[in-house]
């Protein structure tokens, strides 16, 4: 599979054509009860989530990408709930991390659009559009998204793993 980004087919989407949204449920600090679920917010720090709740009466999500106040978007492979001013993508597909971690930089590439001023909200899903490559028949290539991913985590790594043993091998004892 060739793995260069502009050798695919792209196609614009609608985030609705290819996820429904749920919005996570207001709950102010003084009724978050203490437990082990992460309980996610808006914004970057920590990836947004603010604590760890004990709340039955919550929705949990688990393998989302979740969308913040801000445009920004994160996928969480864990059981979490999450506050009003996040928007968490569900698809009757269960896509894996790869592509879902594909889409996430492709939406957080139109965060810039959105602050306080201009909040990511409900509206602005339905009218959100993201270009993803594409198989023969025009449908997303998860395939493709996930090799991708795999490929560049990879490289990455490796680059990682160079640059550590460079310095090692410099060191004298």
């Amino acid at each position: 599979m060739d793995l260069s980004l502009n050798d695919v087919k792209w196609k614009t989407f609608y985030l609705k054509e290819l996820f429904s949204v749920k919005k996570g449920t207001r709950l102010t600090v003084i009724n978050r009860e203490d437990g082990n679920i992460p309980f996610v917010t808006a914004g970057h720090e920590n990836q947004g989530i603010s604590s760890y709740i004990g709340n039955k009466d919550l929705e949990i999500f688990k393998n989302a990408i979740t969308i913040d106040m801000f445009g920004e978007a994160f996928y969480r492979d864990y059981a979490f709930c999450c506050d009003d001013n996040i928007h968490v993508l569900l698809t009757e597909k269960n896509l894996s991390k790869l592509a879902s971690l594909f889409i996430c930089n492709i939406i957080n590439s139109n965060s810039e659009n959105y602050g306080y001023g201009n909040q990511f909200r409900v509206k602005s899903f339905n009218k959100q559009k993201i270009k993803l490559p594409i198989t023969d028949s025009n449908k997303p290539n998860y395939e493709f998204m996930e090799k991708y991913m795999e490929y560049t985590y990879f490289n990455l790594l490796n680059k990682y793993k160079e640059h550590i043993e460079n310095k090692l091998g410099k060191l004298h004892y």
